[in-house]
């Protein structure tokens, strides 16, 4: 599986919303318990240093389209959040 991965909305390559690049579709990475493990393996992937904080953004800031990956568990020291626990939803609807 290939796969890209960036920051949107933030104020530099190295912060904002994640999003991934799944069958050719940029699409958001929605999670309720997104923690700075997580957050870590974003910026190790994204060669930004490391994460100093996991924003929680209300469900109204979470941007809108395709839902690609949910529930993300990382331990923390994947590589590539490719390599994290997580539920693929590459169909899921803006919104839900």
């Amino acid at each position: 599986l290939a796969e890209s991965l960036r920051l949107s909305g933030g104020e530099s390559r190295c912060d904002g919303r994640v999003e991934i690049l799944l069958h050719g579709i940029w699409s958001r990475v929605l999670d309720d318990d997104w923690d700075i493990k997580d957050a870590h393996v974003v910026c190790r992937q994204l060669e930004c240093g490391i994460a100093k904080k996991a924003y929680y953004l209300p469900r109204s800031e979470r941007g809108t389209g395709v839902v690609g990956l949910r529930s993300v568990q990382c331990a923390g020291n994947e590589t590539q959040l490719m390599l994290c626990q997580t539920s693929h939803s590459p169909t899921v609807p803006s919104g839900v």
